[in-house]
């Protein structure tokens, strides 16, 4: 697992970047606002409301503003010791609910694939927000899955025909999961996905709908502790 989790260590912010940036420094991480306005620390950890109370509140008067935007630069922050435990925590539980909400018969870069992409959002809200790439996990389609995720139209896969009649790529076409996210990340999530079909076709097994996927007995999943996950 350890080559899935440097993924997510590296594009939730790398200790090189987040030290360029100001989160990181006097060997602490501090937390500070992203770009949806959660407080957020470490690895891309969404704080409780009970360390937001610890960690930011008693430290407003303190706060920076950046061209990153805002950091509670006077907060003790955490050890680097810390936002790597959590990282492990973190990632551990997430990949805990990918397998419960999109079944975990899947090639491991599947499972990754799928947790790394609902990394902030949990594997509730993924499932909810994304039916379409759902549907492709859950029966086996990977490539589709992937080519999902991308575009916004998988059928042209970004590409029109001009005035001339000619094939030209159209980058408005990407999707907005690809936007938010970037073209690094997205292309490692995609072909993570596409290395999982690959896997597939060469052993030539058969990729079954788990029908207990559909029926979600969420009384045992205590979605609340997932740290980091966004209700909808």
């Amino acid at each position: 697992m350890s080559e899935y989790l440097e993924n997510v260590r590296q594009n939730e912010g790398s200790l090189d970047y987040q030290t360029t940036i100001g989160t990181a420094t006097d060997n602490k991480f501090l937390p500070y606002l992203d770009t949806e306005d959660n407080w957020t620390i470490g690895y891309g950890h969404k704080m409780s409301e009970n360390e937001i109370a610890e960690l930011v509140t008693p430290y407003e008067s303190s706060f920076t503003e950046s061209q990153y935007g805002t950091i509670a630069s006077g907060s003790p922050g955490w050890s680097f010791e810390e936002g790597e435990s959590t990282l492990n925590v973190d990632y551990n539980e997430k990949l805990t609910q990918t397998g419960h909400y999109f079944g975990s018969n899947h090639p491991s870069s599947v499972m990754h694939a799928v947790t790394e992409t609902g990394y902030n959002m949990g594997a509730k809200g993924l499932y909810d927000k994304f039916p379409g790439f759902r549907e492709n996990i859950i029966a086996g389609d990977y490539s589709k899955a992937a080519e999902n995720l991308i575009w916004k139209d998988p059928s042209n896969q970004g590409y029109i025909t001009n005035e001339s009649g000619e094939e030209v790529y159209d980058p408005s076409l990407t999707s907005k999961w690809y936007d938010q996210v970037g073209h690094d990340r997205a292309t490692g999530i995609y072909n993570q996905l596409i290395e999982g079909s690959e896997s597939v076709n060469e052993s030539n097994l058969t990729n079954k709908i788990f029908d207990q996927v559909r029926h979600i007995d969420e009384t045992n999943l205590d979605t609340h502790k997932i740290v980091g996950n966004t209700e909808f």
